[in-house]
């Protein structure tokens, strides 16, 4: 993710060449057409930065519900083991007790 970072980055120094050289900026004010520029690049890079934190936020929020609905689906399924195994469970009190309070 970080060299996707970079590649925005010198994708915004190539667009500051650009700016300067197809607007045909005069020499005496090319400083003032830099600052504006730069200025620019530093929020589109902010831009940039915070954008890619969202996707890899997103991606973590994705693999955490994956795995929460994994994990109910199988105390779902313990619960109807022990639904219809109760005799078997029984044998073990703690994990009993666990799942009747859980279900």
């Amino acid at each position: 993710m970080l060299w996707k970072l970079k590649e925005n980055v010198l994708l915004l120094f190539k667009l500051q060449w650009l700016f300067l050289h197809v607007c045909g900026v005069r020499r005496n004010k090319i400083g003032s057409a830099q600052l504006q520029f730069q200025y620019f690049a530093r929020t589109m890079t902010i831009k940039l930065q915070y954008l890619n934190h969202n996707i890899f936020l997103n991606r973590q929020t994705k693999l955490f519900l994956r795995r929460k609905a994994i994990i109910k689906s199988r105390m779902i399924q313990t619960q109807g083991f022990i639904e219809q195994n109760p005799q078997s469970v029984l044998q073990d009190d703690l994990l009993f007790e666990y799942f009747k309070l859980k279900c």
